[in-house]
């Protein structure tokens, strides 16, 4: 496969542009576990960030370039969108909109996040509509226990001369459907970005102290797409790098 397809298969994936049918549904138990108006505590819980990644980051995530690792940011939910009876693709799931606040100023850093908050109850339904299923060019692997729901996916490629590796782990609270955990890992050629967005628990006021994350019960996004980074990155490198 070439370069550009590998690419255009990464955006897609991470996009989610290509829904995934399931059978009608007339009665599923998806619902809403919070409510508008609800805040929730998150967590820089690591953050290693390449210098060339904080002007490529101010417009897709401010709250990744705005908000220092040890810091706390507050999800304040302002919109939930309406249920609807049947829901038989990815395209019919309703979308949920946050608000985030930095907590040690009350600047506000980012409006519409929608990755903070998703659908819980039928969770067996959320995977079907998922489809999750490796290829050549993405590992996906599913998350589901007793307390969490979520994908991995990585992968490792070529772009030119320099390697990509990445990898994004996103998990929900099956409790509620609000975000337990969002990593996001990007290493090209020398470039990395290393993040670590967690639901706060008392125990993790500073690096220092952070806790195993099985032992805190923290596990998907900020609206960004890790295949427009490595676009970014690429074009940005060859600028810099002769050919």
């Amino acid at each position: 496969m070439s370069q550009l397809l590998r690419l255009l298969f990464v955006f897609a994936i991470l996009l989610g542009n290509t829904p995934a049918i399931a059978s009608a549904q007339s009665n599923h138990s998806l619902e809403w576990g919070v409510e508008v108006g609800d805040e929730m505590i998150y967590f820089i819980q690591k953050k290693t960030m390449d210098e060339s990644f904080g002007g490529m980051f101010g417009d897709y995530a401010p709250f990744l370039t705005e908000v220092d690792e040890g810091q706390k940011v507050i999800a304040r939910v302002t919109h939930l969108d309406t249920i609807p009876d049947q829901i038989n693709s990815t395209y019919d799931i309703p979308s949920s909109n946050c608000t985030l606040i930095r907590a040690n100023d009350s600047t506000v850093i980012m409006e519409g996040m929608q990755m903070i908050v998703t659908l819980s109850g039928d969770w067996s339904l959320r995977t079907q509509l998922a489809n999750f299923t490796d290829s050549d060019d993405m590992d996906m692997t599913l998350i589901d226990t007793e307390e969490e729901w979520g994908t991995v996916m990585s992968a490792s490629f070529l772009i030119g001369i320099f390697r990509v590796n990445f990898n994004w782990d996103m998990r929900y609270f099956k409790i509620n459907g609000s975000m337990s955990k969002m990593g996001i890992y990007v290493e090209f050629g020398t470039v990395m970005m290393d993040i670590l967005f967690v639901k706060w628990t008392p125990g993790l006021e500073t690096p220092d102290t952070i806790l195993p994350i099985e032992n805190v019960l923290v596990g998907v996004g900020v609206s960004i797409s890790v295949a427009a980074l490595v676009v970014i990155l690429y074009k940005d490198r060859k600028s810099r790098v002769p050919v």
